[in-house]
């Protein structure tokens, strides 16, 4: 069963898991093959500053995952901001998710990202395979200026709302209930969610506007992810809101 994590519902600020680790397995480091990559836009989003750690609020900011072809995720590890390269050490595979419970189950050498449920949570759309959440203040008014597809600003950060409403973006569906399970694998008797709207296209962008800077973007691949971050943060370099 690997050791268990012994803080269970470890709420705090921006940045700090706010989600219960339910099966936590200390594996030891991920291979190689697992991350590298990852690591390769990892290291090159800490460079352009849109991962990184706060030295005034003294927290990390910013992660990336991708989808595993034998289920769940890789994430980067919480509190690794302020590392400019990550090892087998700072990755994480999550594999099962509980959105009504707040909790993911995971393996490695570490705690995953803070963000591990959002990234879940559009990880609920099939065909998307990679996830960014990148911090940027000039990024973040352009597009909120611009009428990007956006969450609520009433929907605060590491809440089961957020989480609820990424997965309506994405997909274009009512999660509901049905966000209690993985991957929309409902069990017998539950409720089937009602159409929302037209799922938004991939590679998509999404502003948090209840998570301050918060920017999210996911794609068919890393690179496509990479491309749509990249592309707009180029279209929106210095300005202001």
């Amino acid at each position: 069963m690997g050791d268990q994590n012994p803080a269970a519902r470890a709420a705090g600020p921006e940045g700090v898991i706010k989600f219960t680790v339910g099966d936590y397995r200390n594996t030891g480091p991920l291979d190689q093959t697992e991350y590298e990559c990852i690591e390769v836009y990892r290291a090159r989003l800490w460079q352009l500053g849109l991962i990184g750690h706060s030295k005034q609020m003294d927290v990390g900011f910013g992660n990336i995952s991708a989808r595993r072809d034998g289920g769940g995720f890789v994430i980067s590890g919480t509190q690794t901001g302020h590392k400019p390269a990550l090892d087998g050490g700072d990755y994480v595979i999550v594999d099962r998710w509980d959105f009504g419970r707040n909790a993911v189950d995971c393996r490695g050498a570490c705690l995953p990202s803070s963000e591990s449920l959002s990234h879940a949570a559009l990880y609920e759309r099939p065909e998307i395979a990679a996830v960014i959440h990148v911090h940027s203040r000039p990024l973040w008014r352009a597009l909120i200026r611009e009428g990007a597809l956006s969450t609520e600003e009433h929907i605060a950060y590491g809440s089961r709302q957020l989480y609820t409403r990424l997965a309506e973006l994405a997909t274009g569906r009512i999660t509901g209930d049905e966000g209690r399970y993985r991957g929309g694998q409902a069990p017998a008797g539950a409720r089937q969610p009602a159409g929302l709207e037209q799922p938004a296209g991939v590679p998509l962008i999404i502003v948090a506007r209840g998570h301050q800077d918060g920017v999210y973007a996911a794609g068919h691949s890393l690179e496509e992810t990479f491309g749509i971050i990249l592309k707009h943060v180029h279209a929106y370099q210095g300005r202001s809101a």
